[in-house]
């Protein structure tokens, strides 16, 4: 009962802290919207029972509901990276991304360890509620994220958050065949942190990068069908989206073909997620009527040039299947 009436009056650090408390304390049996199983996003570890009126998203993992203006995300890390979490201030960490949070808890979820936090953001300026799980799976983390505008609790149903509680994890994941092929590495290689359908490159040793002390380049397909809306608005949309990049500022935006498919670059400065780390941050995505195929890249800025040059051959050597 109380998460479900804070969630319609949400308004302060001190609901937001009921709100933690309480949805630390609920089953993980607890029973969301209209399904009663697990639903697991194309290539997921992690599947949850989504809130009445979210359906699985298209343009990235997890779940949406276009009605309300509602989002849940889920991103796979290092099985390293939920210790990293415990052991960061979080709510000094969450700050640098724009999200306010009254507590957090330390819980179990099932057979899952995790981190509980019920906040806010202003995104766009508008103000959102926004409910994160951090989880230690078997072999990766689990950041899951649910964001709704404040002004659309009161339609987003019974207890939105406390969907986040019905999380699970699989043992085994079917692997997607990619939708594209790389001619030129770039000087770079494959981490051990793959995405559903996706590659993720690195330059150096480390797979889990903490403070952009190594250059990262995301590709990974769409899910679905290429969301409705001019190419422009949906890169933009697709790079608001990206967690690595607080305090976002866009430099420049242009288009051009990819592989001989229209396409569109942006180019973003920011800081490194939860860190004060200055980054630059490129993404391509090239059109196609089936799907888009995204590239984004990151980059510690005072390493930008050498960085953008890898970046520039693997796009280069991209071949759609």
């Amino acid at each position: 009962m109380l998460l479900r009436d804070a969630s319609r009056t949400f308004s302060g650090r001190k609901t937001i802290a009921r709100l933690l408390l309480f949805l630390a304390a609920l089953p993980c049996s607890f029973s969301v919207g209209i399904a009663s199983e697990p639903i697991f996003p194309e290539g997921s570890k992690f599947g949850l029972v989504p809130p009445s009126g979210f359906t699985l998203a298209t343009d990235f993992r997890g779940f949406i509901s276009p009605d309300i203006g509602g989002s849940i995300v889920i991103e796979e890390l290092p099985s390293t990276a939920f210790k990293h979490f415990q052991k960061q201030n979080i709510k000094a960490a969450m700050a640098r991304i724009g999200v306010t949070i009254g507590t957090t808890n330390a819980e179990k979820f099932g057979d899952l360890n995790g981190i509980a936090i019920i906040g806010h953001q202003t995104l766009r300026s508008i103000l959102f509620l926004k409910c994160m799980l951090f989880l230690e799976g078997t072999d990766a983390t689990a950041v899951i994220s649910l964001q709704i505008p404040q002004k659309n609790i009161g339609a987003a149903g019974h207890a939105p958050c406390a969907a986040l509680t019905t999380v699970v994890e699989r043992r085994e994941v079917r692997t997607l065949p990619l939708p594209f092929e790389l001619t030129n590495m770039g000087g770079m290689r494959k981490t051990k942190n793959q995405t559903a359908g996706g590659v993720v490159l690195t330059a150096g040793s480390k797979d889990l990068i903490e403070n952009a002390e190594q250059p990262l380049l995301l590709i990974s397909p769409s899910l679905g069908a290429v969301p409705k809306g001019n190419k422009a608005d949906v890169s933009r949309n697709l790079l608001h989206n990206f967690t690595a990049l607080g305090n976002a500022k866009i430099v420049s935006e242009s288009s051009l073909l990819i592989d001989g498919a229209p396409s569109t670059e942006i180019i973003a400065s920011g800081t490194f997620g939860r860190t004060d780390m200055p980054i630059v941050v490129v993404q391509w995505i090239r059109f196609s009527k089936e799907r888009y195929i995204r590239m984004i890249g990151l980059s510690a800025a005072n390493r930008k040039n050498k960085a953008f040059a890898a970046f520039h051959r693997v796009r280069d050597g991209l071949r759609a299947k």
